[in-house]
């Protein structure tokens, strides 16, 4: 009978863990409860454990403890390649961690967590600090200037284009890039380098050069063709004019068209040469006047021959001897006459 009212006083302790103190202690009433506040990662107030748990029985009015979460601990969450501003959020709202942030040049993406501290899963209390360690990704070096080759081996972790673009800059030489030099990247992202073609040249300066020196000018400044009126092709020519302009931006092998005028001989060439002639002339109409004057017509002195000459000049025997050309050609034509009678008495030249 006695074994009847003891076993009729004993209750079933119900399942708590989970709940809140004050909802627990409505569930615990039978019984007298002994909270005891513990460090834990569940909310403030929360049930962690209890003795007994069920199917433990307790009499009524007996003691049952509840262990409750004060909320000081917290799980670090993981948060490695998030940007920094979602990682922040999560460990900022949900745990209320401090965060410390420090910057290291890798591959990846600027602003991605690439490692944190304490890791992922930790049980630390609320308010620690965790430190993130964040891609400052890879910094674009600048490649201006540098031929391809180079440029290819200082971009090798990005994905390169290249674009060939008209220029005066040497073949292959890289004359701009996308984006520019000091631009954080993550590796593999796109760059683009404009390279020169080396198509274009500047055309030189050819004014008061003499032919010969204005071709090796033009061929060295990128194989450009000089065209010259063929009556004034001559190495000794000197350029007057250019079309195109000195410094005007022309394509490789263009044609420059010249104006050239031709060096003249000193004045003192011409009369040198025409007195030399004129005084031969003289010496053999003198002689011949005198041959004709002691001649005999029937006892009666012959009429006196009259000398008749014509100069003739020939600029297109024009020559050059060493450096200086020569004095263009003067000829002289003569015949004597004398009454319906005449005698030819050739030619002679000032070569």
């Amino acid at each position: 009978m006695g074994d009847q009212v003891t076993a009729s006083r004993l209750l079933e302790v119900p399942y708590v863990i989970g709940k809140q103190f004050s909802e627990a202690s409505v569930l615990l009433r039978p019984f007298r409860v002994r909270q005891r506040i513990v460090e834990g990662v569940q909310p403030e107030g929360e049930v962690v454990d209890q003795d007994p748990r069920p199917p433990g029985q307790r009499l009524a009015g007996e003691a049952v403890r509840v262990d409750v979460s004060d909320g000081s601990l917290v799980v670090v969450p993981p948060v490695g390649r998030l940007d920094i501003a979602e990682a922040q959020r999560r460990l900022q709202g949900e745990g209320q961690l401090v965060v410390e942030v420090m910057e290291r040049a890798v591959d990846e993406a600027p602003g991605t967590v690439v490692d944190q501290a304490p890791e992922a899963g930790k049980v630390v209390r609320r308010g620690s600090v965790v430190q993130l360690v964040v891609s400052a990704g890879m910094v674009m070096p600048s490649v201006i200037n540098m031929s391809i080759g180079e440029a290819r081996e200082r971009l090798v972790k990005f994905r390169l284009r290249e674009t060939a673009v008209e220029r005066t800059e040497p073949r292959g030489q890289v004359i701009g890039q996308h984006p520019p030099a000091g631009t954080h990247l993550a590796a593999g992202s796109p760059v683009t380098v404009h390279v020169s073609d080396g198509s274009l040249v500047a055309v030189p300066a050819l004014q008061a050069l003499t032919l010969a020196a204005a071709r090796d000018a033009l061929e060295s400044a990128g194989a450009l063709v000089a065209e010259v009126d063929k009556d004034f092709n001559r190495p000794d020519g000197t350029v007057e004019s250019q079309m195109p302009t000195a410094g005007a931006i022309v394509k490789r092998g263009s044609a420059v068209r010249l104006s050239v005028v031709l060096p003249k001989p000193p004045v003192g060439w011409y009369i040198a040469g025409v007195a030399a002639l004129l005084a031969a002339a003289g010496l053999g109409w003198r002689a011949l006047r005198k041959t004709a004057r002691t001649g005999h017509n029937g006892g009666q002195a012959a009429p006196a021959p009259e000398l008749v000459a014509r100069l003739e000049r020939h600029p297109e025997e024009v020559g050059i001897v060493g450096a200086l050309p020569t004095l263009p050609a003067l000829k002289l034509r003569a015949h004597l006459e004398r009454g319906k009678s005449t005698m030819d008495l050739g030619e002679g030249d000032s070569s």
